[in-house]
């Protein structure tokens, strides 16, 4: 922890002259003393309350059903902070629990990075001059990102003119953002009744956690397509492979040695005479395709125009491993008589059945996903 740290996260301006940490720490505890930061325009963030447990004070924040507002304890000052800011820090301490969603949202010494969750943004509104607030927003993509609004108590009558204000201005800013670079995708309400409720807590943190996750699947669709394929065939290498592959099909990617594991070969040696047979076949096809008439390297369009057919060669086969073209021809023509019986050509059979399935479930699953989200826009109203 340096000196430029402390003086950049601490909500106390400390003097330039003062650069030892002893010093700061007695200059903080004297000017706490005086300290309110319950009141507008003065924010108290998870950076601040940081830097105190870093400084080695004892730091602690509490809130009960009997108390006015929050208080933040250190080494036995108290002071009083708002609603909002007791929130944010309580919230991103739930969060944090949750390494694999949000540990790049924290630098190597556990301090916040704002572009990932920030406070209190402002979001201009289509062709008005009105700008709308927002408590707090979480980085979902480069362009998509998730509010969390804090609703204290006094918001809660719903025929009230407020209510309706704050209902308005969600659906502003979720309609009418004027900031293409951040479109807000998705608001989450929490209220204030419900921090004294563990099990509403613990279900709004998980409603967070699956909407990032749910963006996340649908930005890496390399990762849910390889998921999906994976449920089917239970193999997460060879699922790899088959994406890959996918994506570049002239390019050898699946190991002969992976698939023929997953045959039951008649001999011992079975596979090696098949691949034989596969090479004479592939060689065979090769050189049928690079006889075909010169027409069939033309395309004829609806406006009887002809195109140059630039579509490359196929490849199949190189060094013991497959393309996405040659796995299709390598499971097809395994004759029966390699096989140990007619079950196993069932097996070959599903098997290809199963890498298909597990494609088409990858991108139904992705389809409904995208569906689901567009239609719970509004967590936490009611």
């Amino acid at each position: 922890m340096s000196i430029n740290q402390i003086k950049l996260y601490s909500k106390i301006k400390i003097p330039k002259s003062i650069d030892h940490i002893d010093d700061i720490q007695k200059y903080l505890l004297s000017e706490y003393k005086n300290c309110n930061w319950n009141k507008a325009n003065c924010r108290f963030d998870y950076n601040n309350y940081l830097i105190n447990l870093k400084l080695k004070f004892n730091t602690e924040l509490s809130y009960d059903k009997t108390y006015k507002h929050p208080i933040l304890k250190i080494e036995n000052i108290e002071i009083p902070i708002k609603k909002q800011d007791f929130f944010h820090i309580y919230i991103i301490k739930k969060l944090k629990k949750y390494k694999i969603v949000t540990n790049n949202w924290f630098d190597d010494e556990g301090y916040l990075d704002t572009n990932f969750f920030s406070i209190e943004d402002r979001h201009k509104i289509k062709n008005t001059k009105k700008i709308y607030r927002t408590d707090m927003k979480i980085k979902l993509t480069e362009t998509k990102y998730l509010c969390i609004e804090f609703f204290e108590n006094y918001h809660n009558k719903i025929n009230d003119n407020d209510f309706q204000y704050e209902k308005n201005r969600i659906y502003k800013i979720l309609f009418d953002n004027d900031n293409q670079d951040k479109i807000i995708v998705h608001f989450a309400i929490f209220w204030e009744s419900n921090l004294f409720e563990n099990n509403k807590v613990k279900q709004f943190i998980k409603h967070i956690i699956k909407k990032i996750e749910d963006y996340n699947n649908i930005e890496d669709e390399h990762e849910s397509c390889i998921n999906s394929i994976n449920k089917f065939i239970g193999s997460r290498i060879l699922s790899e492979n088959l994406y890959n592959s996918f994506l570049d099909k002239n390019k050898p990617i699946i190991k002969i040695e992976t698939i023929n594991n997953l045959i039951k070969w008649k001999k011992k040696d079975s596979h090696k005479k098949y691949l034989k047979n596969f090479i004479n076949f592939i060689e065979e096809l090769e050189k049928l395709e690079n006889n075909k008439n010169d027409d069939d390297d033309f395309l004829f369009l609806d406006n009887n125009e002809i195109i140059n057919n630039t579509n490359e060669k196929e490849i199949y086969y190189q060094d013991n491993y497959l393309t996405w073209y040659g796995l299709s021809n390598y499971l097809n023509n395994i004759d029966i008589t390699f096989l140990e019986n007619c079950l196993a050509k069932k097996d070959i059979n599903d098997l290809a059945t199963n890498i298909t399935n597990g494609f088409i479930t990858g991108i139904k699953e992705k389809h409904d996903l995208i569906i689901s989200l567009n239609k719970n826009l509004i967590y936490g109203f009611d």
